[in-house]
């Protein structure tokens, strides 16, 4: 009797654990083919939250509406929520090695994107940013209008917003994205750009299609979610952010160090729901002084019924301050995750000279592959807000300094722009594709940044201006003089073989290079003088004033000091104009001045030659720069600017100003000269005339300019001149003491 009895508990027990065992391997089997339907189809039919409360920018663009306590959702987001739940595990786990086809880079770096057709505006796109990420990548110097020459691809249509409840979001992409633009390879050398992802109430990271092999640029990556090394973090930016920066300045916004507020917040309030923890908790550290913590529940159209005890008083003292008063007078700037980890205030902060305090646990912060982020932004955890006061008052005048500094350099180096967030990327894949140009944590995070310096210059750091102070080298003790001759030379005595022989009796020259644009022949070799350094005579195919910037394989030298024909100057001018560029070799070093003023009545920037106090910038008949300007002025200028070039004459000198101040945010130079310095003819014209053969050529001459100037500032979207009233003399330069106890003699009048 009792074995009978064991024998059935024991059959029992058995039957029981198979029971358990089948369920557990059914359930994981669901899971495994739909892994977050289920999930998402439990917390929709138990809630009872208005959506709009976790809406982000498109808040009013919601379809979805609260009906009797519960949601209800049209077709087409009833079939968009189902793809979405069976998207979530399409992501190819991919490194750049496995998932890139580099068959198709053999030829170099280029990006394609078609330009979009009026059709494909209405239907396919619908995020008016979206178009403007286009717009940037056709304007690249990466970019290529020949899909066969390219090695990444951007699609045509939209995936900025896969939020299924927004307005811009586009059902049915794998279908569109499928039949268009090479989609063939499921994705293979494509990359996507996202700003928002997921939907309420959970906000997965989910882009509800399926995007295979391709690259994702999104905004609020999460560390788990981000394929790193291949994935790219991009940052969270409205739709009014400019297409191209125009801010003349931005070393105002680091003083003073220590603002009125220490810290500072004015932003939503989540009453449930997910990023609601921090935000709540706010009002605790609030105390009306020096932090000032605002939150309101009023946001979405039904935000009354779930309003708590706190809301009034909250929405009282919300509408007290100005959101940009706080930006700009916050020492610290609180950047606590919204209803997503990314958020707008992070961008906002750092334009407005404002250290960022980030508490968003899991985010992966923007283009953190190469930024260090740990120099200008604080990392707090979500679970240690009460110890934010204790933190920021401990932190020292000289951190905050450093801080503000390298928040402020990198908000206009990498974000000022949607060009610039677009250039960063693009350069961030280069860099991938091509490792061996590589460049380096320096040259990410300090100035002037990657984008202005090109590593198919060199990938060494002593080979660039910027980075001399640094490593603490000093420049180059030789330079190669360059000599613009647009006029025959008929006898030695002319202007162009004095010159040469002034040159020769420097003892910093290591080569004259002569680029001849005249229409006559080139004089014999005997009739040239006779220099103790190398001589040679260029003839370019194409005879434009540009070509005095020569390929760098003929010049050998840091420094190229560059001249017009018919300048008169003396070695001590030289010699005493190439030693200031040695205290300076980023910037423009020279003697003939120019300027830039804003007229009231045309409303514009205009250009002048009138002499004043202060100038803009330096003409290139008699001056010196760095040999990395002419590889950066003959490869990477934008492409409009070579356009402009070819059209007006005697535009060079100005695109030079606006390109060297635009890369290291500096004026030029100016240096004394003598009273016998004569500047000759600055506004030269290639087939031996002059502008000062007649007034109306003069005048005409001029107009170019002005035309030009107007130009440039155009295509750069600002003026990036800056302006200087420093003026460097030699030391005892025109003291009453003898000239045998001066070094440059021939300064003196």
């Amino acid at each position: 009797m009792l074995s009978r009895r064991r024998y059935s508990r024991h059959r029992a027990l058995k039957l029981l654990l198979w029971a358990i065992i089948s369920a557990v391997v059914l359930l994981a089997v669901l899971v495994l083919l739909n892994p977050s339907g289920l999930f998402l189809k439990q917390e929709i039919r138990g809630t009872t939250f208005n959506l709009e409360t976790g809406a982000h920018a498109n808040e009013g663009a919601r379809t979805s509406s609260i009906e009797n306590g519960s949601i209800s959702f049209t077709n087409e987001e009833r079939f968009s929520l189902k793809d979405q739940a069976s998207f979530t595990s399409t992501q190819i786990q991919c490194r750049f090695d496995t998932c890139i086809d580099f068959s198709l880079c053999q030829s170099g770096f280029y990006v394609y994107a078609a330009q979009p057709n009026p059709s494909d505006i209405k239907e396919r796109i619908r995020s008016p940013i979206y178009l403007k990420i286009l717009m940037s990548i056709r304007q690249s110097v990466f970019f290529t209008s020949d899909p066969s020459r390219a090695c990444i691809f951007v699609h045509t249509t939209d995936t900025i917003d896969r939020d299924i409840q927004s307005r811009d979001f586009i059902p049915h992409l794998d279908r569109k994205i499928s039949r268009r633009d090479r989609w063939n390879r499921h994705g293979k050398n494509f990359l996507i750009f996202n700003l928002f992802s997921g939907t309420w109430p959970s906000y997965l990271e989910n882009l509800a299609f399926d995007y295979g092999y391709a690259m994702v640029a999104r905004a609020s990556f999460s560390e788990e979610k981000m394929r790193r090394g291949y994935d790219i973090s991009f940052p969270l930016f409205q739709k009014d952010h400019p297409q191209i920066a125009r801010v003349d300045s931005y070393n105002a916004a680091v003083f003073p160090l220590k603002r009125k507020y220490l810290v500072a917040f004015k932003g939503k309030r989540y009453l449930f729901g997910i990023g609601s923890e921090v935000r709540d908790e706010l009002h605790i550290l609030h105390n009306n002084r020096d932090i000032i913590l605002l939150t309101t529940c009023k946001h979405g159209k039904e935000w009354m019924k779930f309003a708590d005890s706190r809301c009034d008083s909250d929405i009282e003292r919300f509408e007290r301050y100005d959101y940009q008063e706080l930006l700009y007078n916050s020492t610290f700037c609180l950047v606590p995750r919204g209803r997503r980890l990314g958020s707008f205030r992070f961008l906002e902060s750092l334009q407005a000279g404002c250290i960022p305090v980030v508490m968003s646990d899991g985010w992966n912060l923007p283009f953190s592959s190469v930024i260090d982020w740990s120099r200008a932004v604080l990392h707090i955890s979500e679970k240690a807000l009460l110890q934010v006061p204790i933190i920021l008052r401990s932190i020292s005048r000289l951190q905050i300094l450093s801080m503000k500094q390298q928040g402020i350099f990198l908000y206009y180096t990498y974000f000022s722009s949607i060009h610039q967030i677009i250039s960063t990327t693009l350069k961030i894949i280069h860099d991938r594709v091509a490792p061996h140009k590589e460049h380096s944590y320096h040259m990410w995070n300090h100035p002037p940044g990657a984008l202005d310096v090109h590593t198919s210059f060199s990938t060494q750091m002593p080979d660039f201006p910027f980075y001399y102070g640094i490593l603490g080298i000093k420049p180059g003790t030789h330079f190669t003089a360059v000599i613009m001759a647009v006029t025959p030379a008929r006898q030695k005595s002319g202007k162009l073989f004095k010159l040469i022989e002034t040159i020769n009796l420097s003892e910093y020259v290591d080569q004259i290079l002569v680029v001849w644009l005249a229409p006559a022949r080139i004089p014999d070799k005997s009739s040239w003088p006779q220099t103790s350094v190398s001589l040679r005579v260029i003839y370019p195919k194409k005879k434009t004033l540009s070509t005095r910037f020569l390929d760098g394989n003929l010049v050998k030298a840091d420094a190229v000091f560059t001249f017009n024909e018919d300048v008169v100057i003396t070695k001590s001018e030289i010699d005493f104009a190439f030693h200031q560029w040695r205290a300076f070799p980023d910037q423009l070093v020279g003697f003939t001045l120019r300027d830039h003023y804003w007229d009231p009545i045309l409303n514009s920037w205009m250009f002048t030659s009138r002499i004043s106090n202060s100038y803009s910038m330096v003409m290139l008949n008699a001056a010196v720069f760095h040999r990395y300007y002419n590889h950066l002025y003959t490869t990477y200028l934008p492409n409009e600017v070579y356009s402009v070039l070819a059209q007006y004459m005697n535009c060079e000198d100005i695109a030079l100003n606006f390109l060297i101040s635009k890369v290291t945010n500096k004026p030029p130079v100016k240096v004394a000269h003598s009273r016998h310095f004569n500047p000759g003819d600055v506004d030269k014209e290639v087939g031996g005339r002059k502008a000062s053969d007649s007034a109306k050529r003069r005048l005409e001459r001029f107009r170019q300019k002005q035309r030009c100037f107007q130009e440039l500032i155009r295509i750069f979207g600002r003026v990036t001149l800056k302006r200087s009233q420093y003026k460097l003399d030699p030391l005892l330069f025109r003291d009453p003491i003898s000239n045998f106890r001066k070094r440059y003699r021939d300064l003196e009048p």
